[in-house]
């Protein structure tokens, strides 16, 4: 999704100094915890939320909304939540590049695909250590 921007004028009333923001290698442990345990009020439902949005996206890419995505819900016999999508899939550079980078999206161009900020396909993360 194309995220709307707006330029605003900024007047600086003295000389201050600016800074650039960042991250040490000291903190990452901290913001990945937030990133995996504090991003989501609701762990369940973002799990839900996100994999499915991702799978509309993929269908979306194709210019295949009209297809229905398959979504299985746990139940007492089989625990498991499966979310299926009938998109082109991704190569392992792209699992490597994309989809395990925090942040990186390739959605940010288009207003056809609701992803945008790189977090939502790890969302399964806020539910457990690990997914497949």
């Amino acid at each position: 999704m194309i995220t709307q921007q707006s330029d605003i004028n900024l007047k600086q009333s003295q000389d201050f100094k600016s800074y650039t923001f960042g991250i040490k290698d000291s903190g990452l442990a901290h913001i990945f915890n937030v990133l995996r345990n504090q991003l989501y009020s609701d762990k369940i439902l973002a799990v839900i939320r996100e994999y499915s949005a991702n799978a509309i996206d993929a269908h979306a890419e194709l210019g295949n909304e009209s297809t229905p995505i398959k979504v299985t819900l746990p139940n007492k016999l089989n625990l498991k939540l499966k979310i299926r999508d009938f998109g082109r899939g991704l190569t392992e550079t792209q699992i490597k590049e994309i989809y395990a980078m925090y942040g990186e999206s390739t959605k940010r161009g288009t207003n056809k695909q609701v992803g945008q900020l790189g977090l939502g396909c790890k969302s399964a993360f806020a539910y457990g250590d690990n997914f497949v």
